[in-house]
């Protein structure tokens, strides 16, 4: 993010010629923005977290599942079941 150029000099200008009371006043009054996008980064990088999770979940859930078809046998009779459908 690109802080405007215009708040970046009324901070230097308020650091050189304004009191330490006033600088404190600057702090007390952006730490709430600081704060807030701190919390929006992690809620979105929760986001992120959660919907892997449940990719791989569902991925996991998709192999199983091919496992078993494999395993019993249906899968063989499907495909050969499609096999002799598209012959005829």
């Amino acid at each position: 993010m690109a802080w405007p150029s215009w708040l970046l000099l009324w901070v230097s200008w308020s650091i050189d010629y304004v009191d330490l009371n006033y600088f404190e006043y600057l702090f007390w009054l952006f730490l709430p923005i600081f704060v807030a996008h701190e919390i929006v980064e992690a809620y979105h990088s929760g986001c992120n977290w959660v919907s892997l999770t449940w990719l791989r979940k569902e991925n996991a859930a998709l192999r199983r599942r091919q496992v078993y078809l494999q395993n019993s046998g249906l899968a063989n009779d499907l495909q050969s079941l499609l096999r002799n459908r598209s012959e005829s």
